[in-house]
Order: structure tokens, then C-alpha cells, then sequence
């Protein structure tokens, strides 16, 4: 609907309305009070669109407020996001150096290794002599356990 149709309409109903007030002489005589009736209507009217409107004024704000502080939230992931990348882009680079050092680590290992068993390899002499004894001193489980070690 326009607006000149809805005052047409609204003009229309207010004549019908007055019309059905003075439809004998006396109710003239009580025209004062209907004027104070109607404004005090128009008055109460009035202050419940303005509390509306403040309402929704305030609702505004409010959701204003949170999109700003949306804004900035957003601006703190972007930032954090772009340290993030950042930082991952050093990951190739200290690959690299991890490979290098784990392969220092499994050659250390294999030296390791390497001692222990020059270690058997020097005390083997003693080691079956060791053994020797055992066997002959009747020890069956303690030569056993000096073979295995």
C-alpha cells in the first residue's frame, strides 16, 4: 500500500468515529473531553513509538558494538593465521637439518653398537676360558649364561 491510500483510509475512519460521537445534540457539550481524551490517546501513542524506536535504536548499537569487536577478532585470527604460515614456512628447512641429524644419530648408534661388540670381541679369550671352568667345575647353567652374554 502507498501512503495516500493509508491516509485516505485513516481520514475515512476518523470521520465515521466522530460522525458515531455527535450523532445527538448534547454529546456536543462533551466535546472538550473527547479532545482531551484524543490527545491524551495521541500522547500515549506517540511515547510508545518513541520507546520503540529507542528500542530498536539501541538494538542497533548493541549489534554495532559486536560487529566491531567481530572486526578486531578477526583481524587477531588473520594476524595469528599469518605467524602460523609463517612459521611453517621455516618446516623445509629444519627437514633438512633433522635428516642430517638423524643420520648422525644412526651412525653414532652403530658405533655404539660397534664398542660393545669390540668389547666381546677382546674379552672372548677369557670369556671361553671362563666357560671352561664351569663346564668342568659341574656350573652347566653358568657356563650357559657366560656363553650368552
Amino acid at each position: 500500500m502507498d501512503v495516500d491510500a493509508i491516509e485516505k483510509e485513516a481520514h475515512a475512519a476518523a470521520l465515521v468515529q466522530v460522525a458515531q460521537m455527535f450523532q445527538r445534540p448534547d454529546q456536543l457539550e462533551k466535546l472538550d473531553t473527547f479532545k482531551k481524551r484524543a490527545d491524551r490517546k495521541k500522547t500515549a501513542v506517540e511515547a510508545m513509538l518513541r520507546t520503540g524506536v529507542q528500542s530498536q535504536l539501541e538494538g542497533i548499537r548493541t549489534a554495532i558494538g559486536h560487529l566491531s569487536t567481530t572486526v578486531e577478532d578477526i583481524k587477531g585470527v588473520e594476524t595469528s593465521l599469518q605467524e602460523i604460515y609463517t612459521t611453517l614456512l621455516a618446516f623445509p628447512e629444519l627437514k633438512q637439518k633433522m635428516a642430517k641429524l638423524r643420520e648422525a644419530n644412526m651412525k653414532n648408534s652403530q658405533y655404539a653398537t660397534s664398542l660393545g661388540h669390540l668389547q666381546h670381541i677382546y674379552e672372548i679369550n677369557e670369556t671361553i676360558e671362563k666357560t671352561r671352568e664351569y663346564i668342568q667345575d659341574g656350573k652347566l647353567l653358568l657356563a650357559h649364561k657366560k656363553l650368552m652374554d
